[in-house]
């Protein structure tokens, strides 16, 4: 009987411990996902996928339990309820048109208020890992 009680009690100290690592986002939790995070978000956002986005997909891409490496995203949430779903994909698809000048894609897609450099540029390194980085911002 107590023996139960015993493995109950490390069983839930485990979970909480976990849970608290999956929250955190430290270095090993980023780097253990970074696969798992290019492959999903970067099906959702390659250039043959757009036309199929749900805009459910591109909320969850904004929250750091799906995207495990971008906290502030979230934040953006409500800026995709004000637009249409064909205004951001167009939007979209031509942000990740390699074919088009990169400047004029970026400059398209800061049109929208309050799409620029936190949430462009990793939605360019999941669709493009080999070709873009993030661009994070530190005020002085």
């Amino acid at each position: 009987m107590r023996d139960n009680d015993v493995d109950k009690n490390i069983k839930k100290a485990a979970n909480i411990l976990l849970e608290q690592y999956e929250r955190t986002g430290d270095e090993d939790n980023i780097i253990n996902n970074r696969e798992k995070v290019l492959g999903k978000h970067g099906r959702i956002f390659s250039q043959n996928n757009i036309s199929r986005l749900q805009i459910k997909e591109f909320e969850e891409f904004l929250t750091f339990t799906k995207n495990k490496h971008w906290r502030s995203l979230q934040r953006q949430k409500n800026w995709l309820r004000k637009h249409s779903e064909e205004e951001i994909k167009d939007k979209l698809s031509l942000l990740l048109d390699e074919s088009q000048d990169i400047v004029k894609r970026i400059d398209n897609f800061f049109e929208f208020k309050g799409m620029k450099k936190a949430i462009t540029t990793p939605i360019l390194l999941v669709a493009y890992p080999n070709s873009y980085g993030v661009w994070n911002e530190i005020s002085e």
